[in-house]
Order: structure tokens, then C-alpha cells, then sequence
């Protein structure tokens, strides 16, 4: 707080105080009579004793004090006069006066030149120490016989022997000024002028009492001034000073004796009106204060003069007043020993308003108590190399690495410390020493705001306090997690950002480097890896291997890291990379990789941030969806066609250690030669939208592409998992993924990636899925005239099978190669043909068979299928039948590989599919590593059987979290890409299921492994109630993620098959008449609880009605209950799942709230029938869409309860439900809309 120690009139002025060292006593002059002592006008010369209350005031005497040089206790004041003060200054020369409790002495006695020149002849600016005792000044008179030419001289007088002491001789010059003698009376700080009159540029010097030598400060500095008062610490090794670095631009700077190093303390703009400095200093030393009408801490705007204070230990700097526009003068301060209290002049308007502008620069003496430093600064430690730019959240240092720590006064000096003959680094640079949890550090760094050092190796992990001892002694400090690992990749800018410092390993070059041939490998210079057990780096977003960690010879604390980067990656240009060790991850970094970029097939176009409004629907579908108008498309850059059966587009993060699949590419898909195909989030695009230019169309069978605006990286994998292409976009690679527009090559197919608006002949448009930048098709290349296929036309008998060839040729009927064809045929009940042309004859008949490819088709070949005559059959031997192939009636119905607790939160479910209970006593579980290592993880208990329809769980003993209980334990691990069997006790497989390429169980297309630590699993379709019954031999088409997961015991409720019967299907007898819409009378659902072995029902005699009864082929196939036009844009639509008509006249559609409440919606008119796999579309009150509804209901359904098809009885025929609360729902209900 600041408080006002003088008040007086308005006309009245206070001037240049000057402090003592305890703080209790100001010496200061005033044109006022605060001391109530009559004499004449003029200035007074005031002693204020500040440890009353009110403070005392004692009038010196009627003269001028320029900053009077007070004792430490306040005792003793030393100052200049011109005035006869105790009548021996006749002459008015200036001369060096004592005020010595209350007691006034002349204490230099000399003659002016002339008369005229006794203003400015004589003693001035004295200087005195702590006790009083000695008194320095400077004076052109001849005091002591040196000064015979007159030049201004510093001098010392003891003031108790009256012995005076010349310390300075110059000639011909102006000579030294401005004395400052330290407290304890050992050095003395002068300026020196070396020209022959008074000049700008001026020498500041340091003299040692005791040693008699001098030590140059500055030299020949612009505008070098001291202040009136203390310049200089009391124990001589300080020295602040102000000098200009620039015209109008005036700096503060500290000289340390100590360490010989000058510190500039402000960094002040240029101004030409600007008060003078007055920089002064504590007795400590420690603090320093001036003012200035400039920004210094920012918060000026009004540019009134403010004082500051300066903290070294800190390097703070406060601001002591807050003055209004009208503060324009200048401002003289000064210091106590400690720096905790400052006396200093200041415009009066300081207080308040005045009643004259005038008079608002006239000053009064203010004090202030300044506030403590802060017991301890604040450190910011960071990896050495990242710089707290560490890709994740994670901001640990390692042992034995190299380190930062960020602050404020860390040191007085930059310094750059050098290695010992042994190798190690100092544990202390220019007085700055760092521990962590007590133990010296290696110093590498130096500067006033940030410290590199070396880990100590024997730092233990976990939580660690490091702290900074600067030169002053003030300690910053701050807490840290130590782990074993914690990796930093040093970069060329050295702030953890841009280009990596990488080097050939073989050749020792920097960048770029060229991965052709699959045996570069890169040095990779880190800090905090080499303590990982489990080290790997990722460039461009595909891990690469790390072969070796070794540590530098030459630096503490560095990593040398030699990596192996892939061939896949060539021509990949400016990518990121960054290391993983043991889930710690590093900064990325940029690294440049040359080589061709060309591959079979490339990443040509992608969206991933659609533009707002309608003019973002990229997939055509009339809607635009920011997840399902995002796209990649892909383009075939060969002359042959490309077999993309299980291929993978996935995804991650930039420096993310997992990508996730987010599309498989069905079987028999085909990417023909230089055409495209493009994957859509989602949605309903439209293959043959002439705006697509006939490419492929797929939707990410994941349900979205997740394709993040601010960067990822996309991969092509084949179906081995083998990389195919890749592009990283967003981060540092220049690639903005968030423009609302796509990025696309241009050229297409050959050239760099831009943005999609940012091409020509784009003419304004955002994207182009399909086609070229202009919007033209791409056509096969080369194209195709003719497909023959051979034979034109065969005959075979039922059940024969014969393989068709096709070849396809151009215009210029040249046979091409690199062709796939694709086969069908127009009558699958007569033949059926596979994606290689191999036929089977299956019913009498004829049917074309025709083979396709870059949409162009063949000449049908005709094939007949007839009887074969029957042979008598020959008469059997007596031989036993052989026994059946048992059917794997026990399935591996649903699995997770890890949880929410980690990667053993396992669980494996078996499902009895059959009607009938099995014992699966002796039965094993295996499991596989993705390397194709196979061990048993569990025997199952002898004794143990499944029920009909029913399950067994087997779980995890150290992980599993799941609430079902477990029948059966296992206690190793399933690995996330490895695979699961189940198997007969002499390990014939059962069953098998895998997540990896290298797993040793897997059937058709493998499952991608887990992707989180979430309550997921895979779980066998159809699922939940319906049973899990499908088995196609694929894992990709048999399984499906779902969450949560669903784990069922021996106990739980039996789940049906979704079609199995209890009993014999009823047939049709012939109706009397014939009926316009014949069905097949309904096969009944199963009990709910089927009995092994079930009685035989006879079938009844079907009635001869028009309208046979309903039958469960319908069912609700499609529904929105919310659109664009709101809550009321609604449709529900129903699907004939048979290959009959069925009559569906009083049917109803009825709906339920979350609350369960249930009200028909919709009865179904009378004559309504639905065709053989055909549909019915219901309609709502304010339904939007262009296909028109076969019937309207008035009465919405809400978002978050069901919908159920009901027969006239209201018997329930299908259902689905959108919350927990509806009464209709089957199995687990899906989310609202």
C-alpha cells in the first residue's frame, strides 16, 4: 500500500527523498515549512523520523538537499549547499554539509574560481555509508593537492577525521561524477566523462577501497547516468545504472561484481517525452526500483509516469502506483536495506484531482510498503526434447533423460555448459544448481527463463520434487511424475516442433530419405526411451520397428533410436513420427520421405469435413449428414482389374497406436482397372446416380467412417492386413481436413493433394465421389469391346457341375489381360454360378449364363439341365451304414477379448443351437496368439452339459467384470488378434473364431480385433432372444460387435432359433376355387420352452378362405419416426419375407409410448395384399419423402417408444422398440432417433 507522507499546498513542491537503510527515517526537500520554522522562502532540507505517528518532521536547514545521503539509521545526513548554513560558506561555493543528530556541520570548505562560477565550482553529490563514517563525492576543487587543472574528481572524507581521500585523477577532461559509496564503505561506483566538455557518451566505473584497483562497467554508453540517491548495494558488488540501447529509448541495467556480467533489466519502447529513469537499489542489493512514463508490464495506456520495483530473485517486476494522464513528472525513489519499503516524489495528483493543471506535476513524498516475495518461485519441467508438446496428456519425465525446467529468474546469465574430461557436466552453471528429490542434477543449460539438465539415473519413479537454487539463493520449485519411460524426439527448432533431428543410419545424412527396398533405417535422436521395455515408433501413422536403443556416448541423457522404416512407405513425403514407450508417447515430429508414391491403388479423394447446408450432401441422398457425407474414394491406377474381397479401410488418430476398421469390402468385390470406388459414412447414396460417373459405391460396413476434421490417418490393407496405401492428412503435413471441402489430387490419380475448390477445373465444386476433379467419369482403361464366353451353349444333367470360361477383348479384338469376371445367371433355380464361373445344375430347365466386366456383358451361353434316366439300382451288400458326420450343433456364440478392466476382461459363450441337450464334458477352449501359437485355455468340467437352446460361459478368473457368473474359469488370456476354438476332446475342431490374419482359428474372413477397453464383444447373428444360430463358415459375416456386451450362462433363459419348428409345417390343400392371392398357411413359432424331443402334431385340413391367415414372413423393415419436416415426418414399412403374396387386411400397426401406453395407429384396408418380397409403406401426418405412401395414419409414434404389426386380434405379428420403457421391443431396443 501506498501512503502520503507530506501533504501541502498546492504551489508547494517535495523533492528527491532518500531513505534509509532500516527504513525509519526520509531525507528530503520542499519549498514548504512543514517543520514550523520561521525563516525565508526557498527550499528546506526536512528529515522526516517515519517510525512515528504522525511522522515527526525536523527541518535540516533553509537550503536545497538534492537527494540527501542518509546513514543507515537515519543518524547521519550528508548533503550538498550553496547556503551559508553555519556561517563558513561566504562565498556561497557548493559544499558538503553533515547533519548529524540535529547538529549541522560544514565539512569541505573551498573556493569557487570566481564569483561567478560558484554555482557550479565546488563539492557536490555525496554519497555516504551505513555508520555514517565516510562520505563520497565529487568536486573540482583542489582538495588535496591532485587537482590542479580543475577537473571534476571523486573524493572520500572521513567525516570523523576530516581526512580526504582523492581516488580519481583525470586531465583534460570533465572528469568523474555521480559518486556512490557502498554501504559498508568498500567500493565506490563514479561515472567518468572523457571529453573535454560535456558529452552524451560517458564510462561507468567500480573502485575497490581496499585494493585501490578500478574495474570498468561501461563503456562510452549512450545517456550513462546513476541516480540521485543509493545506486550501489551496501556490499559493493551491485550496481544499477540506466543508459540508452537506442535514440529516445532509455534501459536499466545491473552490474554484478560477482560474476562480471551485466544484466538489462527492462526492455522499454522508444518515447521522446519520457521522465528519467532513476533506477536506485535496496542496501540487499535485491531490488531495484524506477520509473518510467512507458509500458513496462503492460497496462499504461494512459502513458502517466508509474514507479516499479524490480525483484531479482524472482525477476518480477511490480508496479507500485497507478496515476492518472495528468502524471508527467519526474519521479525520484529510494530503497531500504531490504527492499520492503520505498520513499519517492510523485505528481500530487497521485491523491486526487487538483484545481490546476499547473499544478498536478507539483510532487508531495509518498512511501510504500512493497509486498514479500513469494517463499518459492514456480518451475514448469518438461521432456527435454517435446517441450510439453507430447502428442497425449501425458507429461512425465524419465530417469536419466534430458529435462526442462521453464521459469522466471533461473539464472543471471545465458551459459552453455562444457563437459568435463570425464565426460559429466557440471552440477552447478553461473550459480544455478537443481536437484531432484534431493540429488544433484547435471547442468547442460542456462538462461534466465529456462534450465536444460540431466535426470539423475537413480530417480525414483513415481511423484519427485525438483528444485532451483538460482545465484541469488531464491529457490523455485515444482512436482513431477517420474516413469520409467517418457519419450522425447529432439527437433531441429529445438521446441519439440517441425522437423525431427533424424539421420541415415547408414549414411549419416539428414533428410529426406528414401524407403524404397525396405532397408532404410533411420537414428533418431530422443531423450527418455531408454528406459521402456516396450519401445515402438510410428510414421505416418503405421508403426515401424525400433531395433535397437542405444545410449549417446557424448551427452547425458540423449537416445539414439535406430529405426526400420517399410518400403510401403515411399513417396510419402512430409509425414509425422513419433515413439511409443510402454504407452508413453512422444511429440511428433516431421520427417520427409522420398520415392515413388505411385501404388496399385490410391486414396485419390477424401472428405472428411462435408460444407454445411444442402450443398453438403455428397452421397446424394437429399440429406446432408456430417458422418454420412464423408467419403473416401479409391481409384485402381493399373490396366488390370483389382479383387478387393476383404480389403479394410481403416483409420486412426495421427500418432494413435491402433487403427480401426471401418469398412471390409464384401466378397466378389471388384475395383475394375482405372476406375474408382468410393466409401460413404453412410446414408442412401444411389450407385446409378449419374453424379457418382458409374464408380462404386459402398457405405462403411462399420456404420461411419469417424473421419476427424482436425487429422487422421486412412489405411487400405488387403485381406492379409498388409498395407496397400495410406494418406495422413491434418497436423503438420499442410493437409486441412476441416475446410468443408475434400482434399483430392490434382491431377487425379498422379498429383499432390489439394483443396477440391482450390483446382481449376473444379469450377467452384467442393467434392466430385466418382469421378474426376471436373466431374467427368473415370472409364476403364483400357476398355472393353467383346466378352466370349465357352462353351455358347452345354447340356448338363441334375446335379453335374461344368466351369465356364470367359476372355474379353478390344476394339481392336486383342485378347486383354488382368480381366475379373463376374458370372450370374438369369434362372438360379435352374443353375446357379459362382464368382468363378463354375456352374451347378440344379433343377431341369434352361438358363442363361452371362459374365460381366468394365460394365460390359457377354453373349449369354445356354445351358439345359435335364433328368438323368434312372439305373437300376444295384442290390445292397450287407455292410453296416456308416455312422454320420456329427453336426457342430455347439456354437461359439458370443466373446470378448478385453473390457473395461483391461485386456483380461474375457468372457467365451457357447450356444446349444439344437433341440436336444449335449454333454460337452472333456470339450477344450484353445486359444491363439497371432502368430499362430495354439494352447489349451480350459477342459471343460466332465459331467457339464448345455440345454437345448441354451448356453455355457466361461470367464477370465483374474479380470472378468461382467455380472452374469461364469460356469467355468480360465485363467491365461485370449490375445485381442489372436483367435478362439472350440474343440472335441481329441481337439477335432468344433467351432472356430479369429480377430488376426495370423491367428491358427479362424473361418473365411477374420474379425478385426477389439478396438477399446469398453463393455463390448462379438456376438453370433442373429442374437440376443433369437438364439445365435447362423453359421456361414465366416467370421465377418456370422458376427457382429454390439455393446454392451451380453454374456449368457447355463442358467439364462433358453434362446430360440429364429426359424426352428416344434412341430411339422402344415401344407396347403387346393382351394375349391381358385384364390387371387394364394399363401402358405404360417409355420407356428416355437414353445417357448421346446422340450428335447417334441410330439408330432397333425397337420390340420387348411379352410377354403379367400384370405388365408396371417403369416410372420411380414415384417417391419423400415421406420422413421422423426424427419425432416419434424416429429410428425414418419413412415413405417413393412417387408413380405416369403416368396408367396399374404393378404394383410386388418392387420395393424399399433405403437407404445416410453411409458408403455399403447394405441392402434393404423388398420390395414381391406384387400391389401403384399407381394412375393414385396412391401407396404405406411405413412405419417407430415411425411417428406418422394416415394408415396400405400396408407396414412394421423396419430405419431414417439422417437422413444416402439412400433408393433399385429393381426386383427391384436396378436403380435413383429415388433421394435427405441427405449426401455416401450412395451414393444425385441431383444436389446435401439436408440432414438
Amino acid at each position: 500500500p501506498v501512503r502520503r507522507l507530506t501533504t501541502t499546498p498546492e504551489d508547494i513542491i517535495n523533492l528527491n527523498p532518500s531513505l534509509s537503510g532500516d527504513g525509519r527515517v526520509v531525507a528530503f526537500e520542499t519549498t514548504g515549512n512543514l517543520a514550523g520554522i520561521s525563516g525565508g522562502q526557498g527550499f528546506r532540507a526536512i528529515r522526516a523520523d517515519l517510525s512515528m505517528v504522525p511522522p515527526a518532521f525536523a527541518q535540516i536547514g533553509i537550503s536545497r538537499a538534492v537527494a540527501p545521503a542518509v546513514s543507515q539509521d537515519g543518524s547521519r545526513i550528508g548533503f550538498t549547499s550553496t547556503e551559508d548554513l553555519v556561517g563558513t560558506n561566504r562565498d556561497r561555493n557548493s559544499e558538503i554539509f553533515l547533519f548529524d543528530d540535529a547538529i549541522v556541520s560544514q565539512i569541505t570548505n573551498t573556493t569557487p574560481a570566481d564569483i561567478s562560477s560558484g554555482v557550479r565550482d565546488g563539492n557536490v553529490q555525496p554519497s555516504i555509508t551505513d555508520d555514517g563514517g565516510i562520505i563520497a563525492f565529487s568536486s573540482n576543487r583542489n582538495l588535496t593537492g591532485l587537482n590542479a587543472d580543475r577537473n571534476f574528481e571523486v573524493l572520500t572524507i572521513d567525516t570523523t577525521t576530516q581526512v580526504v581521500t582523492q581516488i580519481t585523477s583525470s586531465d583534460e577532461i570533465v572528469g568523474a561524477t555521480e559518486a556512490k559509496i557502498s554501504g559498508d564503505g568498500s567500493h565506490v561506483a563514479f561515472v567518468r566523462d572523457e571529453s573535454q566538455s560535456q558529452s552524451n557518451l560517458r564510462d561507468l566505473l567500480l573502485y575497490d577501497r581496499n585494493s585501490g584497483g578500478t574495474v570498468t562497467v561501461a563503456t562510452s554508453r549512450a545517456g550513462l547516468s546513476l541516480t540521485y540517491g543509493r545506486a550501489i548495494s551496501d556490499d559493493g558488488s551491485r550496481v544499477v545504472y540506466s543508459a540508452e540501447t537506442a535514440p529516445l529509448q532509455s534501459q536499466v541495467f545491473l552490474f554484478d561484481a560477482r560474476s562480471n556480467v551485466t544484466t538489462q533489466i527492462s526492455a522499454l519502447g522508444t518515447r521522446a517525452d519520457d521522465v528519467p529513469l532513476h533506477p536506485t537499489i535496496s542496501g540487499d542489493g535485491k531490488r531495484i526500483a524506477f520509473a518510467t512514463r512507458r509500458n513496462v508490464i503492460g497496462g499504461n495506456i494512459d502513458r502517466s509516469v508509474e514507479l516499479y520495483v524490480y525483484d531479482t530473485p524472482t525477476g518480477q517486476i511490480t508496479k507500485l502506483t497507478e496515476a492518472p494522464a495528468g502524471a508527467t513528472a519526474a519521479v525520484v525513489s529510494s530503497l531500504n536495506d531490504d527492499g520492503s519499503i520505498a520513499a519517492f516524489s510523485f505528481p500530487r495528483v497521485l491523491s486526487g484531482s487538483v484545481s490546476s493543471n499547473d499544478l498536478a506535476d507539483n510532487s508531495e513524498i509518498y512511501v510504500a510498503i512493497i509486498e514479500s516475495r513469494p517463499a518459492f518461485g514456480t518451475l514448469t519441467v518438461s521432456n527435454g526434447a517435446a517441450h510439453g508438446n507430447e502428442a497425449g496428456t501425458d507429461r512425465t519425465i524419465a530417469p536419466d533423460s534430458i529435462a526442462i525446467a521453464k521459469g522466471t529468474a533461473l539464472a543471471t546469465t545465458t551459459e552453455q555448459a562444457k563437459p568435463s574430461s570425464n565426460g559429466s557436466f557440471p552440477l552447478s552453471l553461473s550459480g544455478t544448481t537443481l536437484s531432484v528429490n534431493g540429488r544433484a542434477a547435471m547442468i547442460l543449460y542456462v538462461s534466465t527463463g529456462l534450465v536444460t539438465f540431466v535426470v539423475p539415473p537413480e530417480t525414483e519413479i513415481g511423484p519427485a520434487e525438483v528444485m532451483l537454487t538460482n545465484a541469488e539463493g531464491f529457490q523455485s520449485r515444482t512436482n513431477v511424475t517420474i516413469s520409467a519411460s517418457a519419450p522425447g524426439i529432439f527437433t531441429l527448432s529445438g521446441d519439440g516442433l517441425g522437423e525431427g533431428v533424424v539421420l541415415d543410419g547408414d549414411t549419416l545424412l539428414s533428410g529426406p530419405f528414401d524407403p524404397t527396398g525396405g532397408a532404410l533405417r533411420l537414428l533418431v535422436f530422443a531423450t527418455g526411451a531408454r528406459g521402456s521395455s516396450d519401445t515402438s515408433a510410428i510414421i505416418a501413422g503405421h508403426p515401424v520397428m525400433v531395433e535397437s536403443i542405444q545410449r549417446s556416448r557424448d551427452l547425458p541423457g540423449l537416445d539414439e533410436l535406430h529405426v526400420l522404416v517399410p518400403s510401403d512407405l515411399r513417396g510419402a513425403g512430409m509425414v509425422g513420427l513419433t515413439i511409443m514407450a510402454d504407452n508413453h508417447e512422444s511429440n511428433v515430429v516431421d520427417v520427409k520421405l522420398n520415392g515413388s508414391s505411385e501404388r496399385d491403388i490410391i486414396i485419390n479423394e477424401l472428405l472428411a469435413d462435408p460444407p454445411d447446408g444442402s450443398s453438403g450432401d455428397a452421397n446424394h441422398d437429399g440429406v446432408r449428414n456430417s458422418a454420412q457425407d464423408e467419403f473416401v474414394e479409391l481409384l485402381n491406377t493399373t490396366e488390370r482389374d483389382i479383387d478387393l474381397s476383404g480389403f479394410q479401410l481403416q483409420t486412426r488418430i495421427p500418432s494413435g497406436p491402433t487403427d480401426i476398421i471401418r469398412h471390409r469390402f464384401a466378397a466378389g468385390t471388384v475395383l475394375p482397372a482405372a476406375t474408382a470406388i468410393v466409401v460413404f459414412g453412410g446414408g442412401n447414396p444411389d450407385s446409378a446416380n449419374s453424379a457418382f460417373g458409374g464408380a462404386g459405391i459402398s457405405k462403411a460396413s462399420s456404420g461411419g467412417l469417424s473421419l476427424l476434421n482436425s487429422g487422421g490417418v486412412v489405411t487400405l490393407r488387403d485381406s492379409s492386413s498388409m498395407v496397400v496405401t495410406f494418406l495422413t492428412y491434418g497436423g503438420s503435413t499442410g493437409l486441412h481436413g476441416d475446410a468443408n471441402e475434400s482434399l483430392t489430387r490434382s491431377p487425379d490419380g498422379t498429383g499432390n493433394f489439394r483443396l477440391h475448390q482450390s483446382v481449376p477445373e473444379s469450377e467452384g465444386r467442393s467434392f466430385s465421389p466418382g469421378t474426376r476433379i471436373n466431374g467427368t467419369a473415370f472409364l476403364p482403361r483400357p476398355a472393353i469391346s467383346t466378352i466370349l464366353i465357352s462353351p455358347a451353349s452345354l447340356s448338363l444333367t441334375l446335379g453335374e457341375k461344368f466351369l465356364f470360361t470367359a476372355k474379353a477383348f478390344d476394339h481392336n479384338t486383342q485378347e486383354l489381360s488382368g480381366v475379373i469376371f463376374g458370372w450370374r445367371s438369369n434362372d438360379n433355380a435352374v443353375a446357379t454360378v459362382d464368382g468363378v464361373g463354375l456352374v451347378k445344375a440344379v433343377a431341369a430347365g434352361t438358363a442363361q449364363i452371362i459374365a460381366s466386366a468394365r460394365g460390359v456383358q457377354s453373349t449369354p451361353a445356354v445351358l439345359t439341365v435335364s433328368i438323368p434316366t434312372p439305373t437300376p439300382s444295384p442290390s445292397p451288400l450287407p455292410f453296416p451304414s456308416p455312422s454320420p458326420t456329427p453336426i457342430p450343433f455347439i456354437v461359439i456364440s458370443e466373446f470378448r477379448t478385453r473390457g473395461p478392466r483391461g485386456a483380461s476382461d474375457e468372457f467365451i459363450e457357447l450356444y446349444n443351437k439344437s433341440d436336444t441337450a449335449i454333454a460337452v464334458g472333456g470339450w477344450k477352449i484353445k486359444g491363439s496368439g497371432n502368430a499362430m501359437t495354439v494352447s489349451t485355455r480350459l477342459t471343460i468340467s466332465a459331467g457339464t452339459v448345455i440345454p437345448s437352446r441354451g448356453h455355457l460361459l466361461v470367464t477370465n478368473s483374474g479380470g472378468y467384470s461382467g455380472s452374469i457368473l461364469g460356469d467355468q474359469t480360465f485363467a491365461s488370456g485370449i490375445a485381442n488378434d489372436g483367435g478362439i476354438a472350440l474343440t472335441l476332446p481329441d481337439d477335432s475342431v468344433v467351432d472356430q473364431v479369429g480377430m488376426g490374419s495370423g491367428s491358427a482359428f479362424r473361418e473365411g474372413v477374420h474379425l478385426a480385433p477389439l478396438p477399446s477397453d469398453a463393455d463390448q464383444s462379438y456376438e453370433r447373428k442373429p442374437g440376443g432372444l433369437r438364439g445365435s444360430s447362423q453359421d456361414t463358415t465366416d467370421n465377418f459375416n456370422d458376427f457382429q460387435l454390439i455393446s454392451p456386451s451380453d454374456p449368457q450362462n447355463v442358467n439364462s433363459d433358453p434362446a430360440p432359433n429364429p426359424s426352428p419348428t416344434a412341430s411339422p409345417s402344415p401344407s396347403v390343400s387346393p382351394s375349391p376355387s381358385p384364390s387371387p392371392s394364394p399363401t402358405a398357411t404360417p409355420t407356428p413359432p416355437p414353445p417357448p420352452n421346446p422340450t428335447p424331443f417334441p410330439s408330432p402334431i397333425p397337420s390340420p385340413t387348411p379352410l377354403p378362405l379367400p384370405s388365408p391367415a396371417a403369416t410372420p414372413g411380414v415384417v417391419i423393415s423400415e421406420l422413421r419416426t422423426r424427419g425432416p419436416n419434424g416429429a410428425s415426418d414418419e413412415f413405417v414399412e413393412l417387408y413380405n419375407n416369403t416368396n408367396l403374396p399374404i393378404a394383410i387386411a386388418g392387420w395393424k400397426v399399433r405403437g407404445s409410448s416410453s411409458l408403455g401406453s399403447i394405441s392402434t395407429r393404423l388398420v390395414i384396408a381391406t384387400g391389401t395384399i403384399v407381394p412375393a418380397r414385396g412391401h407396404f409403406l405406411a405413412t405419417g401426418p407430415s411425411y417428406s419423402d418422394s416415394v408415396i405412401g400405400d396408407q396414412t395414419y394421423t396419430s405419431g409414434i414417439a422417437s422413444d417408444g416402439g412400433i408393433a404389426l399385429t393381426l386383427p386380434d391384436d396378436s403380435i405379428v413383429d415388433q421394435v422398440g427405441l427405449s426401455a420403457g416401450s412395451a414393444f421391443k425385441e431383444g436389446m431396443h435401439i436408440a432414438p432417433l
